[in-house]
């Protein structure tokens, strides 16, 4: 705004006398009050008018008492603010330690994974069927595979924020870990799904058995042959026992020509004497004996051959290989498809890093390893004896280890051995070859190795290739003299 100017009163007079030098008057005067305006231009007043409160007020205004406990009083501020955002490392009276908190999030989880059921409103049947349908079956299993990692990599971190925080009650504690529930939820159902997924040749197997326990007899085909072949020709129809896979001589390729003397279960036997079983075992398996020859490379041996091989030879000889395929042969269907998923979704720098772990908790006796699930100590426990059964070449799922074994084994590991890694290839090699699902569906075939091509009279035999003979070498017909006619006689 304009500030008004008061004029005096003998001036304003003056100017309504002569009203042309009043407007003279006025324009020099309004000129003249801008020109102040004119020194903020030039910046003469710039440093002049421009006050700096700063400057204003030096040291010397305040005692210097004053200047040293602002300055305590701004230190001790910044020392408390650290000190609330950094968390305390000493324990305070009744907090929790590190070990009751990972055991109290662990039990947490465990009750989740035990309260967890699947949906109804996924059917199993649909979702294989569309899936194997569309063929994409294995597009949709390696989608479940990385759900799963990215699922117990989220939950690891979840429970480790938790730890982080300073609960003082358990009470607290496992009110922190309901945020859990969400994350536990959905990583069961993600390996509900897999497992669907992987379903192929265990439904057969699953329809076998329950056709099983439906029909309680066998069905005894006779073929009507010899009474000495009666035996080998009859043939177990899928319906009193447990037999998930029937194998006849006609699945054996050429080897059933050889017709060694095999003891077989004579025609219509009591059922008493038909044991089922759960999982076929190479005790019902009528296959012709295959030679067992330990030189030979044991990657091309079949589950039938690995079931004759005997515990004593192989640890006399210490056949590391032969000893793990036998006790992968002997453990439990859910034991060994267990460890099949397991090498197939973690990685193996993280499943070699758990054995030594294992080792260390079999040395001090205890029953869990800090910083993993209860859940998974039974998977873990599993693939641990399967190594100390390699290293110590025997059977650990029958016996125990003593402790002197154990330490040093556990130093071996921290020197850098190389045996993990190389037991891990093998254990990969052998449930992708001998352990496959394909070579499980038929435990009593032989593998291609020991098929023995003795002879094969189904093909012609090759035509040696024709060729042209000269004129001299060609056979002439034989000129044969010609045939006089008979004598005739007469008789008087």
């Amino acid at each position: 705004m304009i500030d008004t100017v008061s004029l005096p009163a003998s001036r304003v007079a003056q100017q309504s006398a002569d009203p042309s030098s009043s407007n003279v008057q006025l324009a020099t005067s309004s000129a003249q009050n801008w020109d102040h305006l004119r020194h903020w231009q030039q910046g003469e007043y710039a440093n002049e008018d421009i006050v700096d409160l700063e400057d204003t007020a030096t040291d010397s205004d305040y005692p210097e008492d004053e200047v040293m406990e602002d300055e305590d009083d701004a230190h001790d501020e910044v020392v408390v603010e650290e000190q609330e955002i950094t968390p305390s490392t000493r324990p305070r009276q009744g907090k929790l330690s590190d070990e009751e908190i990972v055991e109290i999030i662990n039990e947490e989880i465990s009750r989740f994974e035990a309260r967890w059921r699947p949906g109804s409103e996924i059917n199993p049947d649909e979702l294989w069927e569309k899936a194997e349908n569309d063929g994409q079956r294995e597009q949709l299993i390696n989608q479940s595979r990385t759900t799963i990692e990215w699922l117990q990599s989220r939950l690891e971190a979840m429970g480790d924020r938790i730890r982080a925080l300073d609960c003082n009650s358990v009470r607290e504690l496992r009110t922190q870990c309901k945020s859990l529930e969400g994350t536990v939820d959905q990583l069961q159902e993600a390996e509900w799904i897999l497992s669907i997924y992987e379903l192929e040749l265990e439904d057969e197997e699953s329809s076998v058995e329950n056709s099983v326990g439906q029909h309680g007899t066998a069905e005894i085909i006779d073929l009507g042959s010899g009474s000495d072949s009666d035996a080998e020709d009859g043939m177990l129809v899928p319906g009193s026992t447990a037999f998930t896979v029937t194998t006849p001589e006609s699945m054996l390729g050429v080897e059933a020509s050889i017709e060694p003397h095999v003891e077989h279960t004579p025609p219509h036997a009591p059922k008493s004497n038909l044991e089922p079983h759960i999982e076929p075992s190479s005790e019902i398996c009528k296959t012709p004996p295959i030679p067992n020859r330990l030189a030979d490379n044991p990657g091309l041996a079949s589950i039938n051959s690995v079931s004759r091989w005997d515990w004593n030879t192989l640890v006399e000889k210490k056949d590391r290989k032969r000893i793990v395929m036998k006790a992968m042969q002997e453990m439990r269907w859910e034991d060994r498809e267990m460890i099949r998923t397991r090498v197939k979704n973690i990685k193996k720098q993280n499943l070699l890093l758990e054995i030594p772990q294992c080792i260390s908790m079999f040395i001090r006796g205890d029953k869990k390893i800090p910083g993993h699930l209860p859940a998974e100590m039974p998977k873990i426990i599993t693939f641990t004896k399967l190594f100390l059964s390699w290293w110590l070449a025997d059977d650990y799922f029958k016996k125990e280890a003593t402790e002197w074994r154990l330490e040093e084994l556990s130093e071996c590991l921290d020197a850098g051995s190389e045996d993990p890694t190389i037991f891990y290839e093998w254990v990969r090699h052998i449930l992708n070859n001998t352990f496959s699902l394909q070579a499980l569906s038929k435990p009593c075939a032989p593998s291609q190795a020991e098929i023995i091509c003795i002879s094969d009279d189904d093909e012609p035999r090759p035509v040696p290739p024709t060729r042209r003979k000269s004129a001299s070498n060609r056979r002439r017909p034989v000129q044969r003299p010609p045939r006089t006619p008979p004598e005739t006689i007469e008789l008087d």
